[in-house]
């Protein structure tokens, strides 16, 4: 990097916590502002040096790309108890905050336990990233993000035409999504004594040491005495942080904020847990398809590195076991949330596996990132065409026909994605008769 982009890098690690000098980060970031500054007409050194506030457009752009926007419904079932417990047990208003909430997953979650539990707890979830929080306000979902869905919960989905199913206006209702920045002073609790919960699951493994540890204290600052923070299965701690304590709810420790002088009083387990299906329960109409529910969601105590995930990914592709691979390929970009390949991959193997929706997400990012990826182009134009967007599926068959068309400049497609390039004379064959097809005469 030369000096003014080094400075932005820098900047961008200052404003968000993130250690941007994990993995390729350095690299796709140079590659990222270089691109940009030629977009806009200008030079590297005067475009990375114009960025100067978090609140820049181009910083926005920029943070957009960084951050990792990857989760699910019920995600970490176990912890999911733990929450569930929490609310059964709170008072029935409880103000729950869920820090980096990404594209709403666990926001809706949480309010659907709500939900069932007759609770009406006031929940904010708040996200750095613009594009995660856009699609959380349009709370449409594909399978492969309600695979893990107790069965339930699926009377608060509405099924949609083009495969997708979209959240319940009653759940939506229930939360509150806004901007916010880990980084900042944390948003206010309705309540004056603070957050009765606090959610923040899988995102400070991503934030330097410094910063991870700043970003707790100030988690543990705004909390009510006796309220909880919950961390993710990732983000392990050796010591409880200053002024908390681990507490072990549900078969799982959190973190409280103690009571001074008060006996610690733990609230009891629930003996249903949520992934059990009550006696009188009986299958509700949507045809979700729903991968066997299970008690726990196992954390590999010796995560693949990223390389080695997306190989294991690409073996699982290959083998057809499209939900095992995007196991794989989403472990490979939350380690390295700036490799193109891995959210190519990702958005390749959710289209395949019938989510268009999520596929979109993903391959929209890889494309970000490296605008070079045909692949990516063509899965983006066939998930456009799945989810009946003919305007912008044609759009993107426009751009793979450009793509094919011009000179191999850098060669083989990068790692896994190479076993895709024995489809280039087809794709482009396929980008040839869409755009033909799109400019014929009716």
């Amino acid at each position: 990097m030369n000096d003014a982009t080094a400075l932005l890098a820098q900047r961008l690690a200052q404003w968000t916590g993130l250690d941007l000098d994990r993995g390729t980060h350095g690299y796709v970031l140079r590659d990222t502002i270089a691109r940009r500054a030629t977009e806009i007409g200008t030079s590297v050194d005067r475009y990375a040096s114009s960025i100067c506030t978090p609140g820049d457009p181009e910083a926005t752009r920029l943070i957009d790309l960084v951050t990792v926007c990857h989760s699910w419904f019920f995600r970490d079932l176990e912890q999911m108890h733990v929450v569930e417990t929490l609310l059964a047990g709170g008072s029935s208003e409880l103000d729950v905050w869920l820090a980096a909430c990404a594209t709403g997953d666990e926001a809706y979650s949480i309010a659907m336990l709500a939900e069932s539990l007759a609770r009406r707890p006031r929940i904010l979830a708040t996200d750095i990233n613009t594009e995660a929080l856009a699609r959380a306000r349009v709370a449409r979902y594909g399978r492969w993000s309600l695979r893990e869905l107790p069965a339930r919960y699926r009377e608060y989905l509405v099924a949609r035409s083009d495969s997708n199913h979209e959240v319940d206006a009653g759940v939506r209702k229930r939360v509150e999504l806004a901007r916010h920045n880990l980084m900042d002073t944390p948003p206010p609790s309705h309540k004056a004594g603070g957050w009765d919960l606090i959610l923040c699951r899988n995102v400070l493994m991503y934030f330097r040491a410094a910063d991870a540890t700043a970003t707790i204290e100030r988690l543990a600052r705004v909390l009510r005495p006796g309220g909880h923070l919950i961390l993710g299965a990732n983000d392990i701690l050796a010591v409880p942080p200053r002024g908390l304590r681990f507490v072990r709810i549900a078969g799982r420790y959190v973190l409280q904020r103690p009571l001074d002088g008060v006996p610690e009083v733990i609230p009891r387990a629930i003996t249903q847990p949520m992934w059990a299906p009550p006696a009188s329960a009986t299958r509700a109409s949507s045809q979700l398809p729903i991968v066997a529910e299970r008690a726990s969601t196992p954390v590999p105590s010796s995560p693949l590195p990223s390389d080695d995930a997306l190989a294991a990914g690409t073996r699982q592709f290959e083998a057809g076991d499209f939900a095992a691979a995007i196991t794989h390929y989403s472990s490979a970009m939350e380690r390295d949330p700036l490799s193109p390949e891995a959210a190519a991959l990702t958005g390749i193997a959710c289209f395949l596996a019938g989510d268009a929706a999520s596929a979109l997400f993903n391959l929209r990012r890889a494309l970000a990132l490296d605008p070079e990826l045909w692949q990516a182009e063509l899965y983006l134009a066939m998930s456009h065409e799945r989810l009946g967007s003919a305007a912008a599926a044609s759009a993107a068959y426009h751009h793979l026909l450009a793509m094919l068309s011009r000179p191999q400049g850098r060669g083989e497609a990068p790692g896994v994605l190479s076993h895709l390039e024995v489809w280039r004379a087809d794709a482009l064959t396929l980008a040839r008769h869409k755009t033909r097809a799109a400019t014929r005469p009716r």
